[in-house]
């Protein structure tokens, strides 16, 4: 279970892809995957991977996983579908080694608390930020 950190193809930063540092730590993850050869990897990033310089960078990376010899299967999912009260949506890769595999992601299953059911009903005064004065 790894990722790369999600700075270079998030929408909210610069969006420089391999050309960041941050961005090449994928392949340290492949190389991660190559040396172990684990039967199952899953590799997680922001939903923006997909699209990141129209989407070449994502082929890259599916190309990559084809190189090592597996199969993958990916998707984005909402934590709020998955019983997360908060939305982040996220790109998963699941990738199986070597053999054909039936693989399905999990349906969604019905949000049953919101963050209201896990805030205090009253907080003191003291911890509110205080407007300033004009």
């Amino acid at each position: 279970v790894g990722g790369s950190p999600c700075q270079s193809f998030s929408m909210i930063g610069k969006r420089k892809g391999f050309k960041d540092t941050r961005g090449t730590l994928f392949y340290d993850f492949a190389r991660v995957i190559k040396e172990s050869r684990p039967k199952v990897f899953i590799y997680e990033n922001v939903k923006g991977l997909t699209n990141h310089d129209k989407g070449n960078t994502f082929e890259t990376m599916k190309a990559t996983f084809d190189e090592l010899g597996y199969k993958y299967f990916y998707k984005t999912l909402n934590s709020k579908d998955y019983g997360i009260p908060q939305h982040r949506q996220r790109i998963f890769v699941i990738g199986f080694k070597g053999k054909s595999v039936n693989f399905d992601f999990p349906e969604p299953i019905p949000l049953q608390n919101s963050m209201q059911d896990f805030l205090e009903d009253y907080i003191e005064s003291k911890y509110y930020l205080k407007r300033k004065r004009c």
